[in-house]
């Protein structure tokens, strides 16, 4: 077994092959599971042994396998595995060792059929050897986290270890003190509605936190984790950390300062401030400690970037450091906390002192933290405060320091988003400074510099909320705009151009019309003609644009390029597999519904086709394997006959945490173009009247599997696009061609929404499937209640989340 098992550690494919294939014979006789044993027990070669332990687990995961071995057979396992774990001196030795227990502990406790393993345990974790105890604690820890469930039990016993172990610490830094704490984090489950582990967690905390302070010093990557346990407490057992609110934040904002601990765990004990944020918002007021957080968050906010003039902005998504994660905070202190106890600080201290303050990054800070708390404090900031949040921004747009200045431009965008329509009455004071900015660009030969973008993200917040307020200003803006969509511009320029007119096109809809054919002459290279991987985007936003134009210029004005743009549109899709550009045609074509509605007839057919297709495909996965190499050339180790389900005991390790399965993410770009697939299925729907009826029975069978969806977002539009069809259903056919097609389909979206609206954990979902009821009662009236339990459904809805009974409801702040 040794020799086979060494060859499958060799750097060479053929020696690889040649071992998977021996191996998959030798595990076939009957003595393979003593055999891999005693490799684990023997091998001098570190590499062999952890690959032995992870055969085995694979070997061993079934129960009615592990039950079917001699009983001697298990003994010696068993024994051989425990004496392993206390030899062994490699620590991804005894990890793997310990994943096979793990596996066994599923199979032995339930029946108690291992008190050995407990007796070792208890033995380990209370020597007064402090090799011993580690061990006792490294082997707690691991089996804990894969099969906690058959410890709660001794839940009692555990918390009383731990506290007596904390007590006991001479270096809060120490191993032992990481791994309890590591324990501790597998018990919380055992926490909330047992006032002893409620207690003892509530005694612990102090040593906690002293833990942390002392990991982060010695061993921050171990801090970080350490760190889970305070987020669990949060998620699941609120009443542990109330009474050390004050500790907590104040060791987390210290770490957060600690620049030689490592951005990681700055990161790490700022989020756990912003949960506490969320979760505690009236006992943190009530603690005075709103200034000291906020007070941490504008330094950090100061901190310069690694590379000088970088952008460190929290909208974006890639560049997590401490500086954004600061900004993110300070936009939830402004989301949860009343106004006055944070904006009344924050200017006085921070924001009117520094406004002309020498350094750059103090005065980026300012401006950074103007955007981010506008949303959360809007209606205060238009009521008391406009006018100088107006004056500072302008301030800060003539910065002469680039950094600043995309600081300044950020905040104009953020104004936009949140301060309507106020914001509007400043638009003769910042639109001219938005063209200077501009114009100051269009100077600068070669690729534009950062600053192009937050000043595009400004100009576009800005003309889109300002609507006929913009009319004014559209003959300067479309000088610049239009120039820009062709070359020999940078090809990020004009796409931001591009996007800039469709901006404008929402605020001034038919006044765009003197425009429209110079933009559309502009276009056409874009849209007929084949384009490269650069310049794919400037299609892509081509299509957008259009789309936003065919709806606000006028039915009548588009209505001569309505068929056209169609069948450009059906040729593009036809001959793309490129999903940003599937979403952005989607888009155009439920666009275009909008103006030949009816007329819409001889496209849909090719149309919908394209549109379940994306909504039933699942391109875009991503699996991850698990990281050890070795593991997929062994995942039917069993005998063939122990790979049915077993059904004496499902509990194997696919409950596990320790990465063995395989996960899966699904890549943006498909996840847009699915989520504007059943967006557009709603407004053909809406538009297109009767040419509508043939599709919507497939459309609604499709399109409801996607509201048990993994991604919010496209459970959310699931559910909206439903919505229509069961509405569309009821108005397209007064003489009751679709009646049991619609009970049908009410008998599925009503019981369905009420599961929603209590389970769902996104507030926008739950949002949706209220607004599913309010529109199906609405619009479909007295059918909706005619099926069995609907009644009740909506009523008790509606209860539960006036009562705050539904899961998306933030119970954490009782008062």
């Amino acid at each position: 077994m040794e020799g086979i098992l060494n060859k499958l550690i060799l750097p060479d494919n053929e020696s690889i092959n040649e071992g998977t294939k021996e191996l998959r014979e030798a595990l076939k006789a009957a003595d393979s599971v003593p055999a891999l044993c005693s490799v684990i027990g023997s091998s001098p070669n570190p590499q062999i042994r952890q690959l032995a332990a992870i055969v085995l687990k694979k070997k061993l995961m079934k129960h009615r396998y592990w039950l079917k071995l001699p009983l001697d057979t298990r003994q010696f396992v068993k024994q051989g595995l425990m004496q392993s774990l206390v030899n062994d001196q490699e620590k991804s030795v005894k990890t793997a060792i310990g994943h096979v227990i793990g596996v066994l502990i599923r199979h032995e406790i339930p029946e108690n059929g291992w008190p050995e393993l407990m007796q070792f345990i208890q033995q380990m974790t209370l020597s007064e050897n402090i090799n011993d105890k580690e061990l006792g604690f490294f082997t707690l820890q691991i089996l804990t986290d894969m099969a906690a469930d058959q410890f709660l039990a001794h839940a009692h016993s555990f918390a009383t270890l731990f506290g007596n172990t904390l007590n006991g610490l001479q270096d809060p830094a120490s191993n032992l003190a990481y791994l309890t704490l590591m324990c501790m984090v597998n018990f919380v489950a055992a926490v909330e509605g047992d006032q002893f582990m409620v207690n003892a967690y509530h005694t612990m905390m102090p040593r906690v936190m002293a833990v942390v302070k002392g990991l982060a010093k010695k061993r921050p990557d171990k801090a970080v984790e350490a760190l889970f346990l305070v987020d669990e407490l949060v998620d699941s057992a609120l009443t542990v950390i109330v009474p050390h609110l004050r500790l907590i934040i104040e060791t987390c904002l210290e770490l957060s300062l600690d620049r030689t601990c490592g951005e990681d765990l700055q990161i790490k004990a700022l989020n756990i401030v912003g949960s506490l944020v969320q979760s505690k918002k009236k006992q943190i007021v009530k603690l005075k400690v709103v200034e000291p957080i906020v007070d941490v968050l504008f330094r950090l906010m100061c901190t310069p970037g690694e590379d000088e003039g970088e952008d460190d902005f929290p909208d974006m998504e890639e560049n997590h450091t401490p500086t954004t994660t600061a900004s993110q905070i300070l936009d939830q202190l402004a989301l949860h906390l009343p106004p006055d106890k944070l904006l009344l600080p924050l200017m006085e201290k921070y924001i009117v002192p520094n406004i002309q303050n020498n350094e750059p990054n103090v005065r980026k800070a300012v401006y950074l933290g103007l955007a981010v708390v506008v949303e959360g404090c809007a209606d205060y900031i238009r009521q008391r405060l406009m006018q100088e949040f107006i004056s500072y921004v302008k301030t800060g747009l003539n910065d002469p320091v680039p950094l600043v200045t995309n600081a300044a431009l950020f905040a104009v965008g953020q104004f936009s988003e949140h301060l309507q329509p106020n914001i509007s009455v400043y638009a003769a004071e910042i639109i001219p400074m938005l063209m200077e900015n501009l114009k100051e660009i269009l100077k600068k030969e070669g690729e534009p510099p950062q600053k192009v973008d937050r000043m595009f993200y400004a100009l576009e917040s800005f003309c889109e909320n300002l609507n006929e307020s913009l009319l004014p200003f559209l003959p300067l803006l479309m000088s610049y705009l239009i120039p820009l969509l062709s070359p020999p511009h940078p090809v990020h320029l004009r796409e931001l151009a591009i996007s800039a007119i469709g901006a404008c096109g929402n605020a001034a809809k038919e006044e765009m019309l003197p425009y429209f054919p110079g933009i559309m002459n502009s276009f056409k290279e874009y849209l007929t003609q084949v384009q490269s991987s650069e310049t794919m985007c400037l299609q892509v936003q081509s299509v957008d644009t259009l789309g936003i134009l065919a709806r606000t210029v006028g039915n009548n004005n588009f209505m001569p390029l309505a068929r056209e743009t169609m069948e450009l549109g059906i040729q593009l899709i036809n001959n793309t597999d490129d999903p940003d550009l599937r979403k952005s045609l989607y888009g155009l074509f439920a666009s275009v519904s909008t103006v030949l509605k009816q007329d819409m007839g001889p496209y849909l057919t090719i149309i919908i086709e394209l549109i379940l297709k994306s909504v039933r495909i699942e391109k875009g996965i991503i699996l991850h394997k698990d990281d050890n190499p070795t593991v997929g050339l062994f995942e039917n180790l069993s005998d063939a006959e122990e790979s049915e389900e077993d059904l004496g005991n499902t509990s194997d390790v696919s409950s596990d945490k320790d990465g063995s399965e395989d996960g899966f993410t699904v890549e943006n770009a498909y996840l847009e173009e699915k989520e504007e697939a059943v967006i557009a299925v709603r407004e053909l729907a809406q538009n297109c009247f009767e040419s509508f009826e043939p599709y919507v029975e497939a459309c609604f069978q499709e399109i409801f599997k996607l509201v048990n969806y993994l991604h919010d977002d496209i459970r959310s539009a699931a559910l909206a696009t439903v919505t229509q069809l069961c509405i569309y259903m009821h108005k397209v056919s007064p003489g009751g061609r679709h009646v049991t097609s619609l009970k049908a389909a009410l008998s599925l979206v009503v019981p369905k929404c009420a599961e929603v609206v209590r389970t769902d954990k996104e507030r926008e979902v739950v949002i949706t499937g209220l607004d599913t009821y309010l529109e199906l009662l609405k619009e479909v009236g007295a059918p909706v209640l005619e099926g069995e339990g609907h009644t009740d459904a909506i009523i008790n809805c509606v209860k539960d989340v006036l009562n705050c009974r539904t899961e998306c409801q933030d119970k954490g702040d009782s008062g």
